[in-house]
């Protein structure tokens, strides 16, 4: 990450796709062999990473490898995080009723997880997909959840972000 900011962004350019690289090699290897821990933790990771460096079509290809091994393992903390993404993918698509499939796929996954985080960010992923289709009724449900576990969660600066949906 240094290297980014220093005077040689092109080697730590080179640097990140190799690493990035060596990273897709090892979840093929771990997809060849079977090793759902290591390909839905990695698939996971490798979401993020995906995500964040805008490589949405690649993830696309990766992301229902690492469900379905999320899936074998029956984790219903990955699988929460792995069907928000889908969410965000199919809203970047344009097909938002996909991604209400998703988000509310990844809201029940939380709820099974009993993860209060990973519920919160549901419902904010569910209200924003109800406000998109100009659903007020779900999207203030969704607010309400919101409301409800913002402070369990930790995340109380989340009520003042999400007071747009009350709007």
């Amino acid at each position: 990450v240094a290297d980014l900011l220093g005077p040689r962004p092109a080697s730590a350019h080179k640097t990140l796709r190799s690493s990035l690289e060596n990273f897709r090699k090892a979840f093929r290897w771990a997809c060849n062999a079977a090793e759902h821990e290591i390909v839905a933790r990695m698939g996971a990771a490798l979401v993020y990473a995906m995500h964040d460096g805008g490589l949405w079509e690649e993830l696309d290809s990766w992301i229902g490898t690492a469900r379905r091994s999320a899936q074998t393992l029956n984790d219903s903390g990955l699988l929460s995080q792995i069907t928000a993404v889908q969410g965000h993918l199919a809203s970047w698509a344009g097909d938002v009723m996909m991604a209400r499939i998703f988000h509310t796929e990844s809201l029940d996954y939380a709820v099974q997880a009993d993860d209060a985080r990973q519920e919160l960010r549901a419902h904010s992923n569910l209200a924003n997909v109800a406000r998109d289709i100009g659903d007020t009724v779900l999207c203030l449900a969704h607010a309400d959840g919101i409301d409800r576990l913002a402070e369990a969660a930790g995340m109380p600066e989340m009520l003042a972000e999400y007071a747009v949906h009350r709007a």
